[in-house]
């Protein structure tokens, strides 16, 4: 299961857009180069790691976000990348990395995996029912190996048995295209299409705030950009869009869930520039839409409107030491209904990473920000949050780490204040280029103020996954 708010720009760790790599090859939860660390045991990890749900794009395309996370991760031009340095999860398998099959001028990567888990909160309730869950997880990715432009293809499929819970049976697929047209050495066309389906908690989830519990539904996505490249510098186009179908599974009756399907439009126009290897800058400015059509709800999170963010950052690093990047933004979004007004304000973040050595990394992050551009709602929150995290590999082939995240969220429109708090270690353990033993273990919580009149919501999770890849 996932869980609404991720995304992952170039170079950036994350591998998901929560809600799949777009969620396909993106949203499966990990490391963007190694398939242990995509391997979801179960319900809740994936949020108390990273709080999900959004798209992944190719290095050509990546502007797409509909998130509310404001720091970008620029591309370091290809000639400054040999001064660069990368923290653990950004280094990936190294030897221990699976080889894939050569089929004709493509390169398949297929993986498999198998998973035990325990939750002691099976269905997301104040008073929680435990369970046990199987995981069978399965996908196969396509990369062609040409002199000139791209093609991607992945699918992927995961399918959750609760023991005992037949109504628990979860099931998430994905289905994703991406290509980049090299036009000139200078100039690139980037395609991206998918179909998904997916699965989230959104009571712990730190990033979106609704009335339902665990939710499903189906989603394609289109995008199509453009990236002109100069020196040091990258501008960057893109427009996308996605339909949202909410499915009848869940613990709210398909009724209550039917005027929250949707439209979302994007444009973005995103350049960056590096003065140095070691100092870049960068700024993308977003128009999105949400439509829902001609429903009338009296609902925040279901609210037809339009909103424009424009962001300021960069990013330092030191070398020996580590990086940090910095973002302000102002963001401005209107309601069709007037019984809502604009939301509007300022938001800013900060993450450093301290690299203690070239198999240590530390990683601390802060911010003040609007959240307002979710996948699946268009609820708006004042979320303040304070991140940290460690990353270590043992004799390269054994990973190790831990994150813990609280935040504090106050509703802005048509979401209750809570606060969120969510702690996890992992651990990957690569017995071979082709087996990867993986464990997690997560804490979430929510809880509300005594105002609210509302209970809160904890989940404890941990498991084992055993994963074959070629």
């Amino acid at each position: 299961m996932r869980d609404p708010e991720w995304t992952r720009m170039p170079g950036e760790m994350l591998h998901g857009q929560g809600v799949l790599a777009l969620l396909s090859a993106c949203l499966r939860g990990g490391s963007a180069d190694g398939p242990a660390l995509r391997v979801a045991v179960g319900r809740g990890v994936l949020c108390a790691f990273f709080g999900l749900g959004a798209v992944c794009l190719p290095q050509g395309a990546a502007l797409a976000q509909v998130t509310s996370n404001i720091l970008i991760n620029p591309k370091v031009p290809d000639y400054m990348v040999p001064y660069q340095e990368r923290s653990v999860p950004e280094q990936g398998d190294g030897d221990w990395a699976a080889l894939g099959i050569r089929a004709g001028s493509f390169r398949v990567s297929p993986t498999a995996s198998v998973g035990q888990s325990i939750t002691s909160n099976a269905y997301a309730t104040a008073k929680g029912t435990a369970a046990a869950f199987e995981t069978i997880e399965a996908d196969v990715k396509a990369q062609s190996e040409w002199a000139r432009h791209s093609l991607a293809l992945d699918a992927y499929r995961r399918i959750d048995f609760y023991v005992g819970h037949k109504d628990r049976k979860e099931d998430e697929w994905s289905l994703k295209a991406s290509g980049d047209i090299d036009v000139t050495d200078a100039d690139q066309i980037s395609l991206d299409a998918d179909l998904n389906r997916v699965v989230f908690n959104t009571l712990t989830s730190s990033d979106v705030t609704t009335t339902g519990a665990i939710v499903s539904m189906v989603y394609d996505h289109q995008a199509i950009g453009a990236t002109r490249t100069f020196g040091a510098g990258r501008l960057l186009v893109q427009g996308e869009r996605y339909h949202v179908n909410f499915l009848a599974k869940g613990l709210l009756p398909a009724a209550s869930r039917t005027y929250r399907d949707h439209d979302i439009y994007q444009a973005s126009v995103q350049g960056e520039y590096s003065f140095a290897p070691s100092f870049m800058v960068f700024s993308r400015f977003n128009y999105v839409k949400t439509d829902f059509g001609s429903t009338v709800s009296v609902s925040g999170s279901t609210q037809n409107s339009e909103g424009v963010r424009l962001i300021v950052g960069a990013r330092k690093t030191i070398p020996g030491l580590g990086r940090a990047t910095v973002a302000v933004a102002y963001s401005r979004r209107t309601h069709a209904s007037p019984a809502f007004g604009p939301v509007s304000g300022l938001s800013a973040q900060a993450r450093v990473e301290v690299f203690l050595s070239a198999l240590t990394t530390i990683k601390g992050e802060i911010g003040n920000r609007i959240a307002d551009t979710q996948l699946i709602s268009t609820a708006a929150t004042r979320d303040k949050y304070v991140q940290i995290g460690v990353d270590h590999a043992l004799l390269r082939n054994f990973k190790l780490g831990a994150d813990s995240r609280i935040v504090w969220q106050k509703g802005l429109i048509g979401s209750d204040p809570s606060k969120f708090l969510s702690i996890g270690f992992r651990g990957d353990y690569l017995a071979s280029r082709r087996f990867v033993i993986a464990g997690r273990v997560s804490y979430t919580s929510r809880t509300y103020p005594q105002s609210v009149n509302r209970p809160g919501i904890k989940e404890l999770t941990g498991g084992l996954t055993l994963t074959y890849r070629i």
